[in-house]
């Protein structure tokens, strides 16, 4: 599922279909985070990449205060990683 996801969501950013890349990236955020939870998997830079960009396209459609969420909590993974 999360490799479908990925795929549909880079398409979609590719081609500049912002409102679907926007909703694609924000489902497969919400896949990385049920496997984090669950253990099965670390934060890797698809994982950043795919945060990064759902922050840019929030601010597209006006929603700059959750954008800013998502980078403080890339942010503090980065630190929990020690990067």
């Amino acid at each position: 599922m999360v490799r479908e996801l990925r795929r549909l969501a880079e398409n979609a950013w590719r081609n500049c279909r912002w409102e679907e890349a926007l909703t694609l990236h924000l489902q497969l955020l919400r896949e990385f985070l049920v496997h984090s939870s669950s253990g099965a998997s670390e934060w890797t830079a698809d994982h950043h990449l795919a945060l990064e960009r759902t922050a840019y396209l929030a601010t597209l459609f006006g929603q700059v205060e959750e954008a800013d969420l998502l980078l403080s909590g890339c942010s503090e993974l980065c630190r929990g990683q020690g990067l």
